[in-house]
């Protein structure tokens, strides 16, 4: 874990983030800094983004080549 906490398991990079966020069927993915203002020292090191699912929006589903219409979807729970 990170700097032995219990919640912290990594760090994902910004464009690691980003395409989560698309994979899991967000295509609208705006970028904040809503962080900035108070944490300035850290404002390199930390990401924020709002996301939006448009209609339309499908999310991408493991075993797409290998299981035809595969409903495992990517983020599901089930």
């Amino acid at each position: 874990t990170f700097r032995d906490t219990t919640t912290i398991t990594h760090l994902p990079s910004e464009q690691a983030i980003k395409s989560w966020l698309q994979m899991s069927g967000f295509s609208k993915i705006i970028d904040s800094k809503c962080f900035d203002p108070e944490n300035y020292n850290v404002r390199n090191k930390r990401y924020a983004c709002f996301a939006q699912k448009l209609e339309g929006d499908i999310e991408a589903v493991y075993y797409d080549k290998q299981i035809e219409n595969s409903t495992y979807i990517i983020g599901g729970s089930s």
